[in-house]
């Protein structure tokens, strides 16, 4: 066999999903290899899956089965099935797709160029899967894309048993990284010019966990905040379980911690919530957003529903309903229940037909419209600061994301340069984007959190 020379990779899934393709990518170009845009010029080809919602995953394998033709029409091609749906299935996708060459589960991506290097020869498809290393987060510590932003693992796996989900059991259990190496990578991305850093983890609020009184979500996001030239850090997806005040108090107290908090509910019913085992009620839930919203004037929330749990009344989606109504939500991600082999909700009673979870979650979706519609509305005649993303697709126009995570299209001066911060005059509102006009040049460098946690934690 040929050494490679070119791969091709396609992400499907979570932004930890694409941070994932980010490493696979500099792993395959420190052994040799160059990336190239078009699969059909490729000696290797990789396809990055995710198994939690059913529509990310049947997209990831019908695509798989396209690549047949490419892999049979020269037998030096190696292809590889990596991510999620790797974990989650195994040995069971080579019956279905005999044109694989490797399949490779979560916790082993950092092997992947090592196996690629030893695939083919006419050896039998090779099978590398299993649970992750207790203390062992898959990052590669300072290799990041160059770029404005950059996103960052801090955590990875989850202690939890949701019913619908089948994070623990493809991604293993909660396991973070240590503070010392997280605060070296983000000065390192600061200093390369990184000016907004996403923290990564699949309950991401639930960092610290085995790393004694240093390991603290709250101190992270503080101790992240002081370093110079992060203008702005996110965090996704925290858990309500583990979102206590001492985190809202550094997003009060951090100009840079970015004032939009994604929490993910799933239902707006009590009962749901116990038969999907998310461990808090509504009212636990708005109490979060409560205390939020009084600490971090302008703070946009957004949340993930699913509609449909197996046993979900009229009466729980319009509980629902309610709740949506009760956040005053920003928007949403809405998901139609799927069942997903190998969790416990697949098997039980009383699934929801298909044609009620689409008419339950055109109503959800009216709503949310209805809700972002009046949050942007409010924005027009404002003067916001936008990190300058660059031209917007199929448009002169260019667009730049505020600190709340919304986006807004505007015509580029001379000056309109990729990542840097303009100031915005909101001219017009639309249910999910704004539109605006550039006023004065370049914003100024925000401030750092120079604010020590308070002394008594609530």
């Amino acid at each position: 066999m040929m050494t490679p020379r070119t791969f091709h990779l396609t992400t499907f899934g979570c932004q930890m999903n694409v941070r994932d393709s980010e490493i696979m990518t500099r792993l395959l170009e420190g052994a040799g290899m160059r990336a190239v845009a078009d699969v059909r010029e490729a000696d290797v080809a990789v396809v990055n899956t995710c198994a939690v919602r059913e529509h990310a995953e049947s997209r990831a394998l019908s695509f798989l089965g396209r690549l047949r033709p490419w892999r049979e029409a020269a037998p030096d091609r190696v292809l590889v099935l990596a991510g999620c749906v790797a974990e989650a299935q195994g040995r069971r996708l080579l019956e279905r797709f005999p044109h694989l060459d490797l399949v490779v589960g979560p916790a082993r991506l950092l092997d992947l160029a090592r196996l690629i290097a030893a695939a083919g020869d006419g050896d039998a498809p090779r099978v590398v899967t299993g649970p992750a290393e207790a203390a062992t987060v898959p990052e590669l510590s300072g290799e990041h894309p160059a770029s404005f932003r950059s996103w960052l693992k801090i955590m990875e796996g989850c202690d939890h048993g949701c019913t619908y989900c089948i994070v623990p059991e493809v991604r293993g259990r909660e396991r973070s990284r240590p503070f010392a190496e997280i605060v070296t990578e983000a000065e390192g991305l600061a200093a390369q010019g990184v000016v907004e850093l996403g923290l990564l983890g699949q309950t991401v609020n639930a960092y610290g966990k085995g790393l004694g009184p240093d390991g603290d979500f709250a101190a992270l996001l503080r101790r992240l905040a002081a370093i110079t030239g992060l203008r702005r850090i996110r965090f996704t997806s925290p858990h309500p379980s583990y979102h206590h005040d001492r985190v809202l108090q550094a997003m009060a107290d951090c100009p840079s911690i970015a004032p939009h908090l994604h929490l993910p509910v799933q239902s707006g019913s009590d009962a749901i919530l116990k038969a999907m085992r998310r461990g808090y009620t509504t009212a636990h839930y708005l109490g979060i957003l409560g205390r939020a919203r009084a600490l971090v004037p302008g703070l946009a929330v957004t949340t993930d529903l699913i509609v449909g749990f197996p046993g979900e009344t009229g009466a729980d989606f319009e509980a629902t309903l309610a709740l949506v109504r009760a956040a005053d939500l920003d928007g949403a991600y809405t998901f139609k229940f799927s069942p997903r082999p190998g969790t416990a909700a697949a098997g039980l009673p009383g699934q929801v037909a298909e044609a009620e979870k689409e008419a339950r979650l055109a109503r959800v979706n009216a709503f949310l419209d209805e809700g972002s519609r009046r949050h942007h509305a409010a924005l027009v005649g404002t003067t916001v600061e936008a990190l300058v993303e660059g031209p917007r697709k199929g448009s002169q126009l260019w667009q730049g994301r505020l600190a709340s995570n919304r986006l807004v299209f505007f015509e580029p001066d001379a000056g309109t340069a990729v990542g840097t911060f303009r100031a915005v005059e909101i001219t017009e509102a639309g249910s999910w984007t704004l539109t605006g006009r550039l006023v004065g040049a370049r914003t100024r460098p925000g401030v750092a959190c120079a604010t020590p946690p308070p002394a008594v934690v609530p």
